[in-house]
């Protein structure tokens, strides 16, 4: 219960009152007019305006997942040089006979000559012939695979394949092709391993009744880093020799 008190004399509001009405108290203007508009202190609280809640902030929205980086691929053989074809390779008196042949193996891949052997110095055309024998075969076969590599970036691929623990899909690869360019055989590396990948795939192809065509600087037997039993590998399924240097073939196994 809220007790209004006087301002004038600190009694009870409802006592003034009464004293007021029987003169009892003597009022001044001012008091009257005090007195007829009480000063009340601390009596009544007012109501403090309701505060208005803001309204909560959003949520920020989850930061999306970063995307898996995707998995590195593996880039696997070359593109042919499409400017070195038959039509461009130089022809004289002394090779004519060299590009006739490699022009009738390109016909017929895989079928004669499965593996065909192409040695002479830089400057001979030995990549250029490698390149005019693929490029025929895919004119006349589309659908034929046809992988030519260097050896050195065979080298890489097996290198990389290790790496990333992708040798099976290597050996997949190569083991799915129809025909198999390997250019500059002489700078294989004499590493045991390298040369395990490259005729595990070898034999196969051969057995398969695959095109392999292999280029070098010079004769089979005077590659020194490879092994022995691997030349003789070679030799044994080798069934066609084109010497640049002497513009002269070699019949071998058939």
């Amino acid at each position: 219960m809220v007790v209004l008190k006087c301002p004038i004399c600190d009694a009870d509001f409802d006592e003034t009152e009464k004293l007021v009405d029987e003169d009892q108290i003597d009022l001044s203007d001012e008091d009257l007019a005090a007195f007829a508009e009480p000063e009340v202190k601390g009596a009544v609280e007012t109501k403090a305006e309701a505060k208005v809640e803001p309204e909560p902030e959003p949520e920020p929205e989850p930061e999306p997942e970063p995307e898996p980086e995707p998995e590195p691929e593996l880039e696997l053989g070359t593109e042919l040089n499409q400017d070195k074809t038959f039509e461009t390779y130089k022809v004289n008196e002394k090779n004519k006979i060299l590009a006739t042949i490699a022009k009738g193996i390109a016909k017929a891949p895989g079928s004669e000559f499965k593996l065909l052997y192409i040695f002479g110095a830089k400057g001979l055309g030995r990549t250029h012939l490698l390149n005019a024998i693929g490029n025929e075969i895919q004119e006349n076969n589309p659908d034929i695979k046809v992988v030519f590599t260097p050896t050195f970036q065979f080298i890489s691929e097996i290198d990389r394949a290790q790496e990333l623990n992708k040798l099976e899909e290597f050996e997949k690869f190569y083991n799915s092709t129809d025909v198999l360019l390997l250019d500059d055989l002489h700078e294989f590396p004499k590493k045991k391993a390298y040369q395990d990948v490259f005729f595990k795939i070898f034999d196969n192809l051969m057995v398969n009744n695959k095109q392999i065509i292999l280029t070098a600087d010079r004769a089979l037997d005077e590659i020194k880093n490879l092994n022995k039993n691997s030349v003789k590998n070679i030799i044994s399924k080798c069934g066609l020799t084109i010497n640049l240097f002497e513009s002269s073939i070699e019949i071998m196994n058939t």
